[in-house]
C-alpha cells in the first residue's frame, strides 16, 4: 500500500510539472498580433426618447355588406394586392334575380292591362264629348249625360290606379336592380387586403364588415403614442428619426399631426409622421426617436465590439500593449456623416450589419472610459493576454 501511495504522488508531481512547463512556454512565447487600435473619445450626441409605433396606410377602408346574403365568391386572400375595380367579394344574387324576374313580369302584365283600359278610356271619352254636345243641343237627355259622365269618372279612376301600380312596380324593380350592385364589392383603389372577416358560404347582414382594405396610392403614416411629458417637444416643425427593423430602414420625417387630447389611462399623446416616400408596407413595427436635448457620451467604433454569446465586450490595450477582454454595456449605434451623427439603420436580414461600417459608432454606458485604447480590426486573431504590434 505504501508503495502504491508513493507511485501516485510521483505521478501527480510529474503532471503538475508538465503543466507548469506548458504554461511557461505559452507565456514565454509572448504572442503578438497585428491589429488596428483607436483611442476611445467622448462625443456630443442628441439625447433621445423612443417609443414603439406602427406603419399605417393613410387610407384604410372597412368594406361591409350592403344587403343580407350568403358569400358566394372570395377571390382574394389576406396580403393580396388588387387593382381599382377588381372583384373582392360577391354575395349570392339568386334571390335578387328571382325578384327582378317577378317584377318584370308584373310590369309587363300591368302594361297590357293599361293598354286595354286606355282603349276603353278613349272610347268613353269620345262618347262623353258626343253626348255632351247633343245635350247642349237638346238632342240628349240629362240622364244620358249623367250616365256617361259617371262612366268616364270610373274609367279615369281605373287608369290612375293602373298608372300608380305601374310606377310602384317600376320603383320596386329599380330598387331590386340596384341590389345587384350591392352583391358585388370591388376595390375602391389600388391597394392591399389586410384583413378578411368572413369565409365563403357565410351568411352576412347589412353593415357586417367583410374586408379591411388599405390603399397603396395615398401614402403612409407612422403612428405612435408618446409620453405626455414630451408634448412641448412635439412641434410639427421638428423632425424625428424612425427605425423600422424588419425593413432595415432609418427614416427622418416631420411630425405631421399631434393629438391635443391626452389618453387619461396611458398618459400619452398620439402622433402621426408622414413617411409616404419611404416605400414601406403598412403594419410594420418600428420605433420613433424624439430629440429632447444634447448629452455627452462615450462612442466606440462598431467594428471594435464583439458579441460572445450575447455578452458584448472590447479588447483594451494597456500601457504595455497587452490585450485585456472587457465586458461593456452598449447602447444605440450612430452613423457619422457630413451633417453630424445620426442613428444607424437597424440590422436586418436584407441589409448587411452596420458593425462593419467604418462610419458606425456605438454608445457605451459602462466598461470603458474616454482615453482608453481598444482594438478596432483583425479581432478574429486577438486573444486575451496577446500583445498588439
Amino acid at each position: 500500500m505504501a508503495h502504491l501511495f508513493v507511485a501516485l504522488f510521483c505521478a501527480c508531481l510529474l503532471v503538475q510539472a508538465c503543466s507548469h512547463e506548458e504554461d511557461g512556454t505559452e507565456v514565454g512565447l509572448k504572442r503578438s498580433v497585428s491589429a488596428g487600435t483607436v483611442v476611445v473619445q467622448e462625443h456630443e450626441i442628441p439625447e433621445l426618447r423612443f417609443f414603439p409605433g406602427t406603419v399605417k396606410s393613410k387610407v384604410s377602408i372597412m368594406l361591409a355588406a350592403k344587403m343580407p346574403g350568403y358569400v358566394k365568391v372570395l377571390p382574394h386572400d389576406i396580403g393580396d394586392f388588387v387593382k381599382k375595380g377588381e372583384l373582392l367579394a360577391r354575395l349570392d344574387d339568386a334571390e335578387v334575380r328571382a325578384r327582378i324576374g317577378a317584377l318584370q313580369q308584373a310590369s309587363a302584365a300591368l302594361s297590357k292591362e293599361r293598354a286595354g283600359v286606355q282603349a276603353q278610356f278613349e272610347y268613353v271619352k269620345a262618347t262623353y264629348n258626343r253626348i255632351k254636345k247633343l245635350h247642349s243641343q237638346g238632342s240628349a237627355t240629362q240622364d244620358e249625360l249623367d250616365r256617361i259622365t259617371s262612366r268616364k269618372a270610373a274609367v279615369t279612376s281605373q287608369m290612375a290606379a293602373i298608372n300608380a301600380r305601374i310606377r310602384q312596380v317600376g320603383s320596386e324593380l329599380k330598387a331590386a336592380e340596384n341590389q345587384l350592385d350591392y352583391v358585388v364589392i370591388e376595390a375602391p383603389s389600388d391597394g392591399w387586403i389586410t384583413k378578411r372577416m368572413v369565409d365563403k358560404g357565410a351568411f352576412v347582414m347589412p353593415g357586417v364588415p367583410l374586408i379591411q382594405f388599405e390603399s397603396s396610392g395615398d401614402g403612409l403614416w407612422f403612428a405612435a403614442d408618446v409620453d405626455e411629458s414630451l408634448v412641448s417637444a412635439l412641434n410639427p416643425a421638428n423632425k424625428v428619426t424612425i427605425l423600422v427593423p424588419a425593413a432595415g430602414r432609418t427614416i427622418t420625417a416631420p411630425i405631421t399631426r399631434v393629438s391635443r387630447a391626452a389618453n387619461p389611462r396611458s398618459h400619452t399623446f398620439s402622433i402621426l409622421c408622414d413617411i409616404s416616400a419611404s416605400g414601406l408596407n403598412a403594419g410594420l413595427y418600428g420605433r420613433i426617436f424624439i430629440p429632447i436635448g444634447k448629452k455627452k457620451a462615450v462612442l466606440v467604433p462598431c467594428s471594435a465590439i464583439l458579441d460572445r454569446g450575447g455578452i458584448e465586450g472590447v479588447f483594451v490595450v494597456d500601457d504595455e500593449k497587452r490585450l485585456h477582454w472587457r465586458v461593456i454595456k452598449a447602447g444605440m449605434k450612430w452613423q457619422k456623416s457630413e451633417d453630424g451623427l445620426g442613428l444607424c439603420p437597424p440590422d436586418s436580414v436584407s441589409s448587411p450589419s452596420s458593425s462593419h461600417d467604418e462610419s458606425c459608432m456605438q454608445e457605451v454606458f459602462t466598461g470603458i472610459v474616454a482615453g482608453e485604447r481598444v482594438v478596432s480590426s483583425n479581432l478574429s486573431q486577438v486573444k486575451q493576454g496577446s500583445y498588439v504590434e
